[in-house]
Parts: C-alpha cells; structure tokens; sequence
C-alpha cells in the first residue's frame, strides 16, 4: 500500500476527510515515520458552530489541516443526512487513543503539551504504565507563559515527537499546530483539548454507547454543569443552521452553500 493523503469532501464550505479505518491506521502510521512531513489531524463537532461565530477566522486555519474527522456522531450523521458518502466516523478523543496504540506498538515517541503540570505530569505516567513501550518525553503543562513560545516551540522541535498531543484551548491549539507544522518531521500532531485530564484519569471519556446515539455532548456537558448554556447554544445554532441548509439546498436548489457565512451572518448564496 502506497502512501497517500487521504481524500476530503467539502461538507458546504468545512472539510471533512473520507476514510475507513484501515485507511486512517495506515495514514497514522505512515504519519510517524521519520522522513514524512508532519501532519495536523483534527475534526469538526457541532460546536464549530460556536467557535465559527467566535472565532472568525476558525474554520480557515483549520481547512488547511491534513486530516479532518467528524468528531462527534451527530456531526457525521448530519453530514451523511445531505448526502456526504462518509465511510467512517470517530471522535478527537477516539483518534487521540488510536494514534496512542499506534505509537505504542512502533515504540514512537509521544509529547504532551496542555493541562496542568500536575494533570500533564500524570498523564505521561499513566501512559508509561499502560503503554510500557512508548517513548513518553517530557511534557509541557499548558500555562506556560505566552511570551516564551518561541522556546517552548524550540523544544517541541528538538525532542523530535512523532506523535503531538496539544492538549490546549481553542484557538490556541490550532495555531500552534500551524507554526509546528513545517518544523516537524514524521509526527502526528493531534489538537486533542481536554484529552490530557483524561489521560491523567481526572476526567471521563463519553461510554461508548452514548456516542453512538449522538449523545457525546451532552453527557460531557453534565458532567461540568456551568456550561449547560454553552450546550444549550450549540443545539439551537445546530437546529437553525441545518434549516437553512435544508431550505438552501432543496428549496431554492443552490449550488453554493457556505457554513462559515450562514453562521456569521451572510446567508447569500449562489444560485
């Protein structure tokens, strides 16, 4: 098998990579190989909802992403609802332990960047225990002072990581990851958020179940109450945005449905 990228769809203007699973491990695992270039492997939920309208220039940093998921059931289902011939769906978190196994297995090295240094310094334990062959490098908790980013990007490059877990806040993740990017070689660089407390065993992954019925968000949600609003938020902009969709696309037949702009508020389209 020769390695490729994998291809994409555009997903009315989001991109979203079409894969099956034997595709995806392959992709990772040729992603880790010391002469490949480095590789960002990211995804969409529901909550790009949100962020889009936060974060304007989101969704942009992100297309530019080599490998994007559905990270969410839902979202795979809404896209597959218009039609997207998707062949497989799974979630950061999910990508976050297989790209783990993989690393594992090729006794690769892995950095965690993100969390608390107490939560950081856990987590790299815990993988040394369940992973006894991984090569865990030492990590760097995400409050770290802003100002020295460009020592702390030096050390990501010199402990040459094949595979990056940057366990920080949107939109910092994600930028970071652009600026690391072209300094790496052979890594897997997986803009994962609260993985880290996971892996430190201070938060819990969504039962397996709960994702398949589209019901991630909310169980994650529950379990930090203060941010109900945030979930409540995300389902309404979800029901509304799939109207438009749904109107755009097969009421008034256009050609150019763009997410991004029906978020932030220019609902034109092309006919």
């Amino acid at each position: 098998m020769i390695f490729c990228d994998l291809p994409s769809v555009n997903f009315f203007g989001l991109k979203i990579s079409v894969f099956s699973e034997e595709e995806l491990i392959f992709s990772i695992e040729q992603g880790m190989v010391n002469n490949t270039p480095a590789k960002i492997y990211y995804g969409y939920s529901l909550a790009v909802l949100s962020y889009l309208k936060k974060y304007p220039s989101y969704h942009k940093t992100a297309q530019k992403f080599d490998v994007m998921v559905t990270d969410g059931r839902l979202f795979y289902l809404l896209a597959k609802l218009f039609g997207f011939k998707l062949k497989y769906d799974i979630s950061i978190p999910m990508l976050t332990l297989l790209a783990i196994d993989i690393a594992a297995n090729s006794g690769s090295k892995i950095m965690l960047v993100g969390g608390t240094s107490e939560s950081n310094a856990q987590a790299n334990a815990n993988l040394k225990i369940n992973h006894p062959n991984i090569n865990v490098l030492a990590g760097i908790d995400g409050f770290y002072d802003r100002a020295q980013e460009v020592e702390i990007i030096a050390k990501i490059v010199d402990s040459k990581p094949n595979l990056l877990l940057l366990g920080l806040p949107t939109p910092e993740k994600q930028l970071l990851a652009t600026k690391l990017r072209p300094l790496l070689n052979g890594c897997v660089i997986i803009p994962c958020g609260g993985m880290i407390d996971v892996l430190a065993g201070k938060e819990k992954l969504t039962p397996h179940w709960l994702k398949k019925i589209g019901l991630a968000s909310i169980y994650r949600h529950i379990q930090h109450p203060k941010r109900i609003p945030e979930l409540i938020l995300i389902l309404f902009r979800t029901l509304k945005v799939s109207s438009v969709i749904f109107y755009l696309k097969f009421i008034r037949r256009s050609e150019n449905i763009d997410i991004p702009s029906i978020v932030c508020g220019n609902n034109s389209t092309s006919e």
